[in-house]
């Protein structure tokens, strides 16, 4: 082929292979209400954007801090979680080498032996003149000096092969299928992205529960612990008093079963501890024992004084990683759709080939012995059209499933929220009111300790008030956990916590991701892998 003739074909598939079409782009806007219906003097609700990258932070706790920071390079789902975006992003790397030509060298070294029959000479005389019968005779029963014609127009028994060559084919992405299978990668790279910070925001939000379990039960067991101080000093009045005949036998006993049931109390308590601390150090991806170090010190249970921001409905369509997570999902099946149409189409192809094929090592080296193929081919299993339209309508119905999944994460975001402002208002109202009643009943058990004093009152007056200052501030260290849980889960709720691996926690993942930022409103930075 002449030169002239070859560069118009290449222009024509360099402008087939620009013009090939892409999936169109597909955005999502749910209908969502314009406020929370659950509004509360706990809470404030603001048009502009919230931060909720450290909401912790809050409860200025450096343990607290330092045990998040440490799940967020340890914990082994979400290490899993960091390794799959790296899994999926090598399958965007090979996608986008699809663009490029495929092929290799090729090379191999042959000595071969010819059968009999390969051998067989049909009509071996030259000339009319030759006296040898002229039916079918094995060349080797033939005499050598009696054969009147070149040894060279047969085929020899052993023959040596020696080739050496490069091939290539380069698909033309004329109708998108590359394209779009490129764009399919990105979406589900992104889909990686999105689960990675959604099980960050999972991991956060239970080391800190499982952290304030910790401080709750201990400061359990120091109730516990004073109530047993309190009550073997009751229960050693109690015996004065009735050696001395100023009480009955059946106080006595009374605050004997009174300080046992206290001391019941503990193991219970003790249990739940440790296994709370077992969990935690689960989270951490660590060994306990170094945990119950760092726990042993008693600290109290920390409160929040700050009212939640919690912003608006549509702020969980940009904050929840679920739920970006589900929109990806939606956008990539339906751009599976699209690669499955592109199969009713043909593929188109150019191949080229050249080498050199010899009989021996210094043979290969002359350009007479080069051989080379150049030229397009197609591909269009119109035969298999009935299996390319079936695969059509799985993807549409995938994407089907994809929309209803994407809705119910949405209805299911709102929900969550929801019910952690419920659980969050209607837990803080209680614990005041339990508060006000703990501190009631310690200046009753006062009261009636003075009036006991006094002989105003009998022993049991005093049992009964302290087993009722027990249940009751128990009841309140439980209800401030809860507090705190609840506005742990409010948190988890808004999605507060996915930005942390790109701005101070987490370097590992950093290290192992390429992020880039954009700038999408004056003062919201989101982060995300870039389409290259």
């Amino acid at each position: 082929m002449k030169v002239h003739k070859i560069i118009p074909c290449f222009t024509l598939i360099l402008a087939l292979q620009g013009c090939s079409p892409k999936p169109p782009e597909v955005t999502f806007d749910p209908p969502l209400p314009d406020q929370f219906r659950e509004n509360n003097q706990f809470i404030t609700t603001s048009q502009s954007q919230v931060d909720l990258s450290f909401w912790w932070e809050q409860f200025n706790d450096p343990l607290l801090d330092d045990l998040i920071e440490e799940a967020l390079k340890l914990n082994f789902d979400a290490q899993l979680a960091y390794e799959k975006i790296n899994e999926i992003r090598c399958a965007y790397r090979i996608s986008k080498w699809k663009y490029a030509p495929s092929g290799g060298m090729t090379g191999f070294a042959q000595r071969i032996r010819r059968s009999d029959d390969l051998l067989r000479i049909e009509n071996p005389l030259k000339t009319s003149n030759a006296t040898i019968p002229t039916t079918n005779i094995p060349f080797r029963d033939i005499p050598f000096d009696e054969i009147p014609f070149d040894q060279d127009d047969f085929i020899p028994r052993y023959q040596n092969f020696l080739f050496l060559g490069f091939d290539a084919s380069w698909e033309i992405d004329v109708f998108g299928r590359i394209a779009s299978g490129k764009k399919a990668a990105w979406q589900t790279m992104q889909v990686a992205i999105e689960n990675a910070r959604d099980v960050q925001v999972i991991v956060i939000a239970e080391v800190a529960r499982q952290y304030v379990e910790i401080l709750a039960l201990q400061e359990r067991i120091q109730v516990a612990k004073s109530f047993i101080t309190s009550q073997k000093e009751i229960l050693g009045l109690a015996e004065d008093l009735f050696n001395a005949g100023l009480a009955s036998d059946t106080d006595k006993t009374q605050a004997k079963a009174l300080l046992d049931t206290a001391q019941a109390s503990l193991p219970p308590l003790e249990n739940g501890l440790k296994q709370s601390i077992y969990q935690l150090a689960f989270l951490l991806g660590r060994m306990p024992q170094d945990l119950f170090e760092r726990l042993a010190e008693k600290k109290e249970l920390f409160s929040a004084h700050d009212k939640v921001p919690v912003g608006i409905p549509s702020d969980l369509l940009r904050r929840r990683a679920d739920v970006r997570r589900a929109e990806r999902e939606l956008q990539a099946a339906h751009t599976k759709i699209w690669i499955a149409k592109t199969d009713i189409f043909p593929r188109f192809f150019l191949t080229g080939a050249i080498g050199r094929l010899a009989d021996s090592g210094h043979a290969l080296l002359k350009d007479e012995n080069t051989l080379w193929a150049f030229g397009p081919y197609f591909t269009w299993p119109i035969l298999d059209m009935g299996k390319i339209l079936a695969n059509v309508d799985a993807k549409t119905s995938q994407q089907k499933q994809a929309l209803i999944n994407y809705e119910k994460t949405v209805i299911s975001s709102l929900k969550d929220v929801e019910t952690s402002l419920v659980g969050y208002g209607e837990e803080n109202e209680r614990y005041k009111y339990l508060n006000d009643q703990v501190n009631s009943e310690k200046k009753l058990l006062k009261l009636s300790l003075e009036l006991f004093q006094s002989g105003l009152t009998n022993f049991t007056d005093v049992l009964q008030q302290e087993a009722t200052l027990l249940t009751n501030e128990d009841t309140l260290v439980q209800s401030k956990e809860q507090v705190v849980l609840n506005l742990i889960a409010l948190y988890k709720a808004l999605g507060g916590g996915w930005e942390v691996n790109t701005k101070a926690i987490g370097a590992k993942t950093i290290e192992r991701a390429h992020f880039v930022e954009d700038k999408v409103e004056p003062d919201d930075t989101i982060y995300y892998y870039e389409e290259e």
